[in-house]
């Protein structure tokens, strides 16, 4: 089965989408780390009748929709990542308009370690507002065992959250730049293996670096 497919419900589309209309339902397992449904997942197929322009499109406060290769170009390196080497699996556009942004799937060599970076660019401040708490909402409700959560400084309402899921232990960050709302998830396979806090912040402030240069 896709792990992509089952690995959380942490996808615009099925959390901060929702929360300002743009779809008309975000259902996810009450358990955590539960499956969104085809016509939820922000990764739209060719029969949703919300996809926004492939091309960049104006903005209500004047501001220009980045590119799906400006928003894969502002994702972190592989070598931002520490504790082995990583590699960019897959880079999938989100297109649901008003937003538009990118998710990129991470991998160290033996695949016991994977980070997810979403980025989704709004084009009001209220959109991006809602969406933040949305989405923080939604990275506590993710965590399904021993939760903490804790404010960083990285970005605007910047959060980390650890803890455990149904698939092994997790650390989630959530956090507002500009316009973009940033999701960093960091997952393990094996349960002794939690992802350090110190480890996550630092690929989250690298994460938003880049973001910063992009605007």
């Amino acid at each position: 089965m896709n792990e992509r497919v089952t690995q959380s419900c942490l996808r615009y589309g099925v959390t901060g989408l929702a929360a300002i209309g743009v779809l008309t339902a975000a259902a996810c397992s009450s358990s955590g780390g539960g499956k969104p449904s085809a016509s939820t997942t922000s990764h739209s197929s060719s029969s949703s009748t919300s996809t926004a322009p492939s091309s960049p499109s104006p903005s209500p406060s004047g501001g220009t929709a980045p590119s799906d290769l400006d928003l894969t170009s502002t994702l972190i390196n592989p070598a931002d990542i520490p504790g082995g080497t990583f590699t960019l699996k897959s880079a999938d556009p989100i297109n649901q308009a008003p937003a538009v942004g990118v998710d990129g799937e991470f991998s160290n060599a033996d695949g016991s370690r994977t980070v997810t970076d979403v980025l989704v660019w709004l084009p009001t401040d209220s959109d991006t507002d809602t969406a933040l708490t949305a989405e923080q909402a939604a990275a506590a409700h993710q965590i399904t065992g021993g939760l903490t959560d804790a404010p960083i400084e990285v970005g605007v309402g910047g959060h980390i959250y650890s803890g455990t899921t149904a698939n092994g232990p997790a650390t989630i960050i959530v956090f507002q730049e500009a316009n973009y709302v940033v999701t960093l998830e960091f997952n393990s396979k094996a349960a002794s293996d939690a992802i350090p806090a110190n480890l996550a912040t630092g690929v989250a402030t690298a994460q938003d670096t880049k973001v910063k240069a992009a605007i």
